[in-house]
């Protein structure tokens, strides 16, 4: 394998001492390992002379051969190799130990990533959920407004329809009344019209009628003037006088006053005289009120008696 350059020195250097390092291992614990030497015992040369019937007496145990004591300096070393090997394993379990908590922590670490990440995706999740959320209230929202615009502009449509609706029965209703109006008023005017005609007729009728009343009235209170009227000596053909005659609806006379003399005034105080005697016409209330004030509230009066008629 061709290294970079640079890294050849350290890397040999490496190598050795790791060989290094293996080989001290290595002898290290082929020490720990080695068996004690036992101690080879003298050989003792017997012989057997007979064999004798076993006695009561026990037998007495042979003793082991006693080890040979190992000398100080072994025992120095050998509690050397134990203090180094236990700091080697103490070392080794601190390492492990140190190991195991990197470990640990990274294994925390990657724990509390991995709820971080979890937690960021449920906030994702949330976030994205309330997005879709809002939207989905946003849609509906303008569903809904859409929905209310039409339904406005339906009612709207719907009122303006009455509202034209109600104006066309209206302007129906105005017409037919103003037909009906104009009806009876063309109705109520032939109707006075012919009441008109009708009165007129009638009050030509009343007022022929009421003229021939009014000349026979005339002709009564004229031939009662007359019965009253007392020939004066002055007295001469053809003369007359026009006499102011005041009454009341009930032909009652209340005035009489000369409005033209006849030039003598013994006949002008004879005629004043004799209406004065005759006091009352009651022939006056057969006639109507307007006739009356018309001819006879105040009557011109011409008396010329017919004995004195040219």
């Amino acid at each position: 394998m061709r290294l970079p350059n640079g890294y050849t020195l350290p890397a040999t250097i490496a190598i050795v001492l790791h060989i290094t390092a293996i080989l001290a291992v290595a002898n290290i614990w082929q020490k720990e390992h080695q068996f004690p030497v036992k101690a080879t015992p003298d050989h003792v040369k017997a012989k057997l002379i007979a064999l004798k019937p076993a006695t009561n007496k026990p037998a007495v145990a042979k003793k082991p051969p006693a080890q040979k004591p190992r000398s100080q300096p072994d025992k120095d070393k050998l509690a050397e190799q134990k203090a180094k090997e236990a700091a080697k394993r103490k070392a080794e379990a601190e390492k492990q130990k140190r190991i195991q908590q990197e470990k640990a922590r990274k294994a925390q670490q990657a724990k509390l990533k991995k709820q971080k990440e979890e937690q960021a995706r449920k906030v994702r999740e949330a976030k994205l959920k309330q997005e879709k959320l809002k939207k989905q209230k946003e849609e509906q929202a303008r569903k809904e407004k859409l929905r209310q615009e039409k339904l406005k502009k339906q009612r709207a449509e719907k009122v303006r329809r009455e509202r034209e609706a109600k104006l066309k029965r209206e302007r129906e209703e105005k017409l037919r009344k103003q037909r009906e109006a104009a009806k009876k008023a063309q109705e109520a005017e032939l109707a006075a019209l012919l009441a008109e005609e009708e009165e007129a007729e009638e009050n030509a009728r009343i007022a022929a009628t009421q003229a021939e009343k009014v000349s026979a009235i005339v002709g009564v209170i004229t031939q009662t003037v007359q019965n009253y009227w007392s020939r004066p000596p002055t007295a001469r053909r053809g003369m007359q006088v026009v006499l102011q005659i005041q009454m009341v609806p009930t032909g009652e006379v209340i005035n009489v006053t000369v409005t033209q003399s006849s030039g003598d005034s013994a006949f002008d105080r004879a005629a004043v005289r004799a209406v004065e005697k005759a006091e009352r016409f009651p022939e006056v209330r057969q006639i109507n009120s307007v006739t009356f004030e018309r001819d006879f509230r105040s009557m011109r009066f011409v008396f010329r008696p017919e004995d004195l008629a040219g």
